[in-house]
């Protein structure tokens, strides 16, 4: 008898073990028709049996229209449930609801690349269906294509650092930018597979954005190429503010997969987070939770470091997540909450300045309040170049002092500076103009930064350069020659004429000239780099070299090469200047008198720069390398007739030779 009591035991035991264990996920499912209440995008339900914890809602609305949400929160056998649809059209009485006894889930593949998706993470594009531990520390950089980010906040694989912005600035503009340019630099002692372009892909998740920027977005990824290899979730501003919550987590986990099964190097763009952290307020509040600071709720910092915490390397595996969240500041205002708690939680902060932005400049990037603090771990020799550290301290420094002396001058004027304070004011005036600013489609490799960089700190005489080590000035400073650099990954021009002639079409001035058709009032600034003699435009009334940005033996190069490759077929310049001044004198009657000055070298560089400005004036030669760019005007070639290396020489050496 004791032993029948002792098996009933025993099946007893394994039946309710089994009851608890049992997984409900399971068809038919319970219909439940007992909604208690709707609050905001919240749905309230009684009588549910074993409601769990962000488990996966379905609803069916009266008219058939079905919708998912997802539980917040179980009391008893009550469950708060938000909808990601927005509850408008839930009748209480008549709307079925299911649990599915799942959790919120996306199905990811390689596939998605090129790929549209709303802030639910259902494909928008029309295009076909899809078939469905501990971190290492960051290193090696992301490169951008904006010098402002790249050489003075560098961004190491698997960092996060947002984009502190505020209303009516270019953050759109820059994340789009950004989207464009970015990718790899090689790691010297890395495979080949490692910096591939097939090795490098965007998250981009636009969550609040209005039908304009949504569409700005869409046509700037499809126009330029780079939805290739970007997977983009757009959350508008018209749809249920609760997808806002969703939306950065179905991108993140995209990103994962892409990262850690992949092994792709991810950059993730969110943007904007203060519309995240709205909807997020909006949640709490029709819950009726106890606000925090200006109403956000008490845990909104542990809810974005669920987000920002995602960002990473993980041992064993090549991939990486690297986070850019772009957030905009109520009223300019740093100390706010988002912005606030933000900064505790990622690498540091990318900071886009009004005042910048009132003067013209793009991208508006202060350097000043921003900082990247895993920025040492991504550069420095075998990574990007062994002066960079070294250079970008001392533009921080120069740039800051180049500030004070601004604020000084507007107090005392310009006449009580000393010669250092207006050093400094120049350097101030081009750094802004020529470094930070930058076209919209102007990239720029970490190598052409680094040797742009160079070129404004030659404007200060060795012994200032203070923060620099006398053995990488050595290497670096001298003006005679270019810093030693690294071509650019991305160059696919075949040889340096195209180069040169592809680098003038980018520059935003050269756009603006050939637009206009009036060349008769333009200058052609030609800088800070010495270009390729073909880079010389057509039609194009006068040339005015950048001082500060070039040496003299440079400048005199760049004329030489001018007048060698340009001259018409009826000079005759074999004995050097001064026949070619004598058979060209229809083109150097305004030549000025240089007076003492002819036998010097500067002498003769502005007998040059005047020959040639006459020139330019008087005929109407077409310069060579800008066949199919000018348009509808034709080429008419001038080689020159300058065969003999001999007479060459001789030019060359009256040239350079010692005053």
């Amino acid at each position: 008898m004791s032993n029948h009591k002792t098996l009933d035991t025993v099946d007893a035991f394994k039946l309710n073990a089994s009851a608890a264990t049992r997984n409900y996920a399971c068809k038919p499912r319970i219909d439940y028709r007992t909604v208690a209440s709707v609050n905001g995008p919240l749905v309230i339900l009684d009588h549910v049996k074993v409601p769990k914890f962000a488990e996966i809602v379905n609803l069916t609305l009266p008219d058939g229209t079905r919708r998912a949400g997802q539980v917040l929160e179980v009391q008893g056998k009550r469950a708060i449930v938000q909808v990601f649809e927005g509850t408008p059209g839930i009748d209480a009485k008549a709307t079925h609801v299911e649990f599915t006894g799942d959790t919120l889930r996306i199905p990811v593949s390689e596939d998605m690349l090129g790929r549209i998706f709303n802030g639910s993470g259902k494909a928008i594009d029309k295009g076909s269906p899809i078939n469905p531990y501990s971190r290492i520390y960051p290193e090696e950089m992301i490169q951008t294509g904006i010098s402002a980010i790249d050489t003075m906040n560098s961004i190491a694989r698997g960092q996060k650092i947002p984009i502190f912005s505020a209303s009516g600035l270019p953050h759109n503009e820059i994340a789009a930018q950004i989207c464009r340019q970015a990718g790899l630099v090689k790691k010297l002692d890395k495979g080949i597979h490692d910096d591939h372009e097939d090795n490098f892909s965007i998250v981009f998740a636009a969550m609040g954005v209005n039908m304009e920027t949504a569409r700005y977005f869409k046509q700037d990824f499809e126009e330029n190429g780079s939805i290739e290899r970007v997977t983009l979730f757009l959350n508008l501003a018209n749809d249920p503010t609760i997808e806002r919550i969703i939306t950065p987590r179905l991108a993140l986990t995209t990103a994962e997969y892409y990262a850690y099964q992949l092994e792709k190097h991810v950059l993730v763009i969110l943007t904007d987070m203060s519309s995240y952290a709205d909807a997020l307020r909006e949640v709490s509040a029709a819950r009726e939770e106890v606000p925090g600071r200006r109403g956000y709720p008490g845990y909104m910092y542990t809810d974005l470091s669920t987000i920002y915490e995602r960002a990473g390397r993980v041992e064993g595996r090549n991939g990486s997540i690297t986070q850019i969240p772009i957030l905009t500041m109520p009223n300019d205002d740093i100390t706010h909450p988002i912005p606030d708690l933000t900064g505790y939680i990622t690498e540091g902060q990318i900071f886009v300045d009004r005042q910048l932005h009132n003067r013209q400049i793009y991208p508006p990037i202060n350097v000043l309040p921003s900082l990247s603090r895993l920025m040492k771990s991504a550069i420095g020799e075998g990574m990007t170049r062994k002066d960079h550290a070294d250079v970008s301290n001392q533009l921080y420094a120069k740039y800051a002092i180049g500030r004070d002396a601004a604020a000084m001058k507007a107090v005392v004027g310009e006449e009580a500076l000393n010669q250092e304070d207006k050093l400094s004011l120049e350097f101030l005036e081009k750094f802004e103009k020529t470094y930070i600013a930058q076209g919209p489609y102007e990239s720029r490799t970490i190598y052409e930064g680094l040797d742009l960089a160079w070129s404004l700190l030659r404007i200060f005489p060795k012994e200032m350069l203070n923060r620099i080590p006398q053995k990488i000035l050595q290497e670096y400073y001298q003006r005679d020659r270019k810093p030693k650099g690294k071509p650019s990954n991305k160059s696919t021009a075949t040889n340096d004429e195209t180069r040169g002639v592809k680098k003038l079409v980018e520059n935003e001035l050269t756009k603006e000239v050939f637009a206009k058709g009036n060349p008769g009032h333009v200058r052609v600034i030609v800088g800070p780099v010495p270009p390729n003699v073909n880079e010389i435009t057509n039609g194009m009334h006068g040339l005015h070299i950048r001082k500060g940005d070039w040496t003299l033996d440079e400048r005199l190069k760049l004329l030489l090469g001018v007048l060698i490759k340009n001259l018409p077929h009826r000079a005759d310049p074999i004995a050097g200047v001064p026949d070619v001044v004598a058979n060209v004198p229809d083109m150097i009657a305004n030549i000025p008198d240089l007076g003492d000055k002819k036998g010097t070298r500067e002498g003769r560089l502005e007998l040059l720069e005047a020959l040639l400005e006459r020139m330019l004036q008087v005929s109407d030669l077409k310069w060579e390398g800008m066949e199919g760019i000018v348009g509808s005007r034709t080429r008419i070639g001038c080689k020159s007739q300058w065969h003999d290396q001999a007479k060459k020489k001789k030019l060359s050496d009256w040239l350079f030779k010692d005053d």
